[in-house]
């Protein structure tokens, strides 16, 4: 049921834009949790960049496709 919920937040293109612009580059970890960040704050949620730099460290394999992503961006983002 939650998994339903996060694919109502995000559209399957937005998340598809999120993982294309993080594999187009080689960031650090600070630039990719920047980004995930500037994401997630731009939709209206909260998030620890910090939490965020932790969690991409430990799953760089969940942004392979959209399931993954979502369930990376539930741990971190936080309603506000």
């Amino acid at each position: 049921m939650a998994e339903q919920a996060w694919s109502d937040k995000f559209s399957p293109s937005e998340i598809n834009g999120l993982r294309l612009e993080l594999r187009r580059f080689t960031f650090d970890s600070w630039e990719f949790a920047e980004i995930v960040t500037d994401f997630l704050t731009g939709r209206g949620y909260g998030t620890c960049t910090e939490e965020v730099r932790d969690v991409m460290m430990r799953v760089e394999g969940g942004m392979r496709n959209v399931e993954g992503m979502l369930e990376e961006l539930a741990k971190v983002a936080y309603v506000m």
